[in-house]
């Protein structure tokens, strides 16, 4: 039987968008200069804030609201690392070492990175994001037999201004 595939399966192409005036295309999310490389792939994101309000029900049947300002809210990012890049197939881990740079250095229990909060963009969130804080990193294998790990950032967000 004639062998189809003459790669190896689970071989990663970069594919590079760009405009009429030749510059690369944006991402429609960022995390700073963390998805600037073909090595970590974002799947999914998660979003959410909450208010922080107190109910008082009466016997007479009137409720009390007291608002009592914002929770912190919460942005999780995953996505899938591939275990060596695009253009140097024989560098292993760089995506898992992007990632543990990436929270070595922006993690929220250093005082430096409390002070000067990343800044994230999701489509159509810009203002919600500004402030925020990296709490978690986990890596998971996805398909370690292709050398595809699957990742998780997880942040607290600043109620947004407005």
């Amino acid at each position: 039987m004639p062998s189809i595939l003459k790669v190896r399966p689970g071989v990663y192409v970069q594919i590079s968008t760009q405009d009429s005036s030749g510059t690369a295309g944006s991402a429609l999310i960022t995390i700073e200069d963390l998805l600037d490389n073909e090595v970590l792939l974002v799947t999914q994101f998660t979003f959410s804030q909450s208010a922080r309000v107190q109910y008082k029900p009466t016997l007479g049947g009137s409720v009390y609201v007291y608002p009592l300002g914002d929770n912190m809210g919460e942005i999780k990012i995953s996505g899938l690392a591939a275990f060596s890049g695009c253009t140097d197939a024989s560098q292993g881990g760089e995506g898992f070492q992007k990632l543990a740079d990436f929270y070595a250095s922006k993690k929220a229990s250093k005082v430096k990175n409390v002070l000067e909060p990343i800044k994230i963009v999701l489509p159509g969130l810009e203002n919600y994001t500004t402030n925020c804080f990296l709490e978690t990193l986990s890596i998971s294998g996805v398909d370690p037999k292709n050398m595809v790990f699957g990742y998780e950032l997880g942040f607290k967000v600043a109620p947004a201004d407005n």
